[in-house]
């Protein structure tokens, strides 16, 4: 199929002007955005060929996006085509691809870095917090494919592993190639790492779920003039999900932003090692869970689950295994690195008081 043959599939005419807008990620995780604009509308065309993006996942993309509308947020809809479909398989430049369509947002995209308060934060980072809060407490069971944050399941058929434990093998293959000197203190820690695992997959399922967006990067926000939230969109990540998977995962993202802000850092790899600045992504926590509480009450399960998630997430999650990467036999450096991983495995943080 050729690009105008997709065009008609939306209109009897042809633009007057398109964008495309390669976001693909890899050979087999190929993605185009057409920005295409006709008199009197305009559209995001996109083409996706990978292993999960299929028609039945838009559709539940497009339930999602409808359940945030009913919630007050304005995020562009998924459109149908001339013959009534919201999403469907074609051929394009040799690859099976799933194609749909969404409105063009009606408001700008909120990832100016001038708008931010004093502690570092975007002026709309609140309520984008509260949405988490507000989308758990509705307790969406619009769809049944897990999120792109899901633990314990895999989001893709070509994952092995959720995105976190996949983190934690490969800091283990770091240490085992480049530093078998650690060997028994590593054992030791990923044995604790482990348990902690073991304990919270026994619980895991029991936590209160909803369905998200899954992603609330800055450049899925849209703000209106006063840089308020007015809604997201971007929700090919989205999916059932535990509610405080969710809020932890968005709530680390936001404490790195407003840590690295905050005390001038210039990279994501030093919040985590140097003590003050791992207070202060504390406390980022923190606030963020007491402003999730304006909208959401926290069950039992999730307060005791907390700390096992807080150690299943933050021990290995990307950066020191990205850091470790980056060393060229520092040992020093490693024995930094793992002082840290034994502190997050042992370290006492009173959720109850948080979260209640």
């Amino acid at each position: 199929m050729e690009l105008n043959d997709i065009f008609m599939m939306y209109n009897t005419r042809l633009p007057v002007q398109y964008e495309i807008k390669d976001t693909s990620h890899g050979e087999d995780d190929f993605r185009q955005a057409i920005i295409a604009e006709w008199p009197d509308r305009k559209l995001v065309i996109k083409l996706a060929s990978n292993d999960f993006s299929t028609p039945e996942r838009v559709c539940g993309w497009r339930n999602t996006i409808e359940a945030y509308r009913e919630l007050g947020y304005d995020c562009p809809r998924i459109l149908p085509d001339v013959n009534g479909n919201f999403a469907g398989t074609v051929e394009f430049d040799g690859k099976s691809c799933t194609l749909f369509a969404e409105e063009f947002a009606r408001h700008r995209i909120g990832g100016d870095e001038s708008k931010r308060d004093g502690n570092g934060r975007y002026l709309w980072h609140d309520d984008a917090i509260r949405s988490i809060g507000r989308v758990g407490a509705a307790k969406l069971t619009i769809a049944d494919h897990p999120s792109g944050m899901c633990l314990f399941e895999t989001y893709s058929p070509s994952d092995e592993t959720d995105e976190v434990f996949e983190s934690a093998l490969d800091f283990k293959s770091l240490m085992e190639e480049k530093y078998p000197q650690f060997g028994e203190r590593f054992a030791a820690i990923w044995s604790a790492y482990l348990e902690n695992m073991r304990k919270l997959e026994k619980i895991y399922s029991s936590l209160p779920r909803s369905v998200f967006q899954a992603d609330l990067n800055p450049t899925n926000i849209l703000v209106d003039d006063d840089n308020r939230l007015m809604g997201m969109f971007d929700f090919n990540l989205s999916g059932r999900e535990t509610v405080l998977n969710y809020l932890f995962r968005e709530a680390m993202v936001f404490f790195y932003e407003d840590v690295i802000f905050r005390c001038e850092l210039d990279e994501y790899s030093a919040v985590f090692d140097r003590k003050d600045v791992a207070k202060a992504a504390l406390e980022s926590l923190e606030y963020n869970i007491r402003v999730m509480k304006e909208v959401y009450s926290f069950s039992e399960e999730e307060i005791e689950a907390a700390p096992l998630l807080y150690r299943y997430l933050r021990t290995f999650w990307w950066q020191p295994a990205y850091l470790l990467s980056q060393l060229e036999e520092d040992t020093q450096r490693v024995e930094e690195i793992l002082d840290w991983c034994e502190k997050v495995l042992t370290e006492e943080i009173d959720f109850r008081s948080i979260m209640t």
